[in-house]
């Protein structure tokens, strides 16, 4: 029987693994590389699981996977210390969380907080189920909420949400430290501490949530705005394509007609005009050839403006 009991236990421990990583390709979002997206709940789960197993004392075992975790965020992703010190302080929470749900359940339905297998205390099976079950059923929101998680948190914001994680975090330590003691009723309510940490992290999921929505529909009416900017832009060069058609067609008649004047029999003056009025319109035949006429004539219209205030353009 006890083989059963482990390997409840150790696919559970792989399940909580999804919340670190739907955490960290979430909020996080950039890999450093490929593979580097899966180290964080691979190691933080071998972790758990050799602290679990092989560590009798499980006192700092939060607080020392809280601390490894970020470094993991940090090193396996682009990312800034606020997030990741957000990524790492709401996958513990919401593993702890589940945890304490799923044995609040069990007290609902009067299951032993534990059973004696082979001598050892495990977690009964009905509890297993519930923790696998909510596991997956969390990450897959999570997942949904943020995948497209784009906010770059402020200091204002960063704070706010750090202080409800680090009260979700510490109640669920104590939580974990009364356990261990075997003293959940001595000055320790668990019902009222599963309260507060559900708030707590309902608070900050929902605050980056909106933040996140603000964000994003700010950038969508942004670019909106540069669409439309770029819409009138290609609207103006295009009349503009036609005016320099029109214009140059005009030049090259004017500059025929004036070659025959200087070619003809005529006065000094004549051809002296029609000479002079040849320069004045050798402007318009100065034109950028760079195989794309829509772009020539866009720089066209800068360099009439750059020789307008006497810039260098080449």
């Amino acid at each position: 029987m006890m083989w059963i009991y482990q390997a409840l236990d150790i696919i559970t421990t792989f399940s909580q693994s999804l919340i670190i990583f739907v955490m960290g390709e979430t909020l996080c979002r950039k890999p450093r590389a490929k593979f580097s997206r899966w180290m964080p709940p691979v190691i933080i789960t071998a972790t758990t699981f050799l602290w679990t197993w092989f560590i009798v004392d499980a006192t700092y075992k939060l607080p020392c996977v809280l601390l490894l975790l970020i470094i993991l965020y940090m090193l396996c992703y682009k990312v800034s210390i606020r997030n990741s010190m957000i990524a790492a302080f709401m996958s513990i929470v919401f593993v702890g969380t589940i945890e304490i749900i799923s044995t609040g359940i069990a007290e609902i339905f009067q299951f032993p907080q534990a059973v004696l297998v082979d001598d050892i205390a495990m977690a009964p099976i009905p509890i297993y189920l519930v923790c696998l079950s909510l596991t997956v059923s969390v990450s897959a929101v999570l997942y949904l909420m943020f995948r497209n998680f784009r906010y770059r948190l402020n200091n204002k914001d960063f704070i706010i949400v750090l202080l409800f994680e680090i009260v979700a975090f510490l109640l669920y330590h104590i939580s974990v430290i009364q356990k261990i003691k075997n003293n959940l009723n001595a000055g320790f309510d668990q019902r009222f501490d599963m309260l507060l940490i559900v708030i707590s992290v309902s608070f900050a999921v929902v605050f980056l949530y909106i933040k996140n929505n603000y964000y994003l529909k700010e950038q969508e009416q942004q670019s909106k705005i540069q669409l439309a900017l770029l819409e009138r832009q290609y609207k103006y060069y295009q009349d503009k394509q036609k005016d320099e058609e029109r214009v140059c067609s005009l030049y090259h008649d004017m500059k025929n007609h004036l070659l025959l004047l200087e070619g003809s029999q005529g006065t000094d003056a004549m051809h002296q005009m029609a000479e002079q009025l040849r320069s004045q319109i050798a402007a318009y035949e100065d034109y950028i050839h760079t195989g794309n006429r829509f772009l020539d004539v866009i720089i066209k219209d800068k360099a009439e403006k750059m020789r307008e205030k006497k810039i260098d353009f080449s």
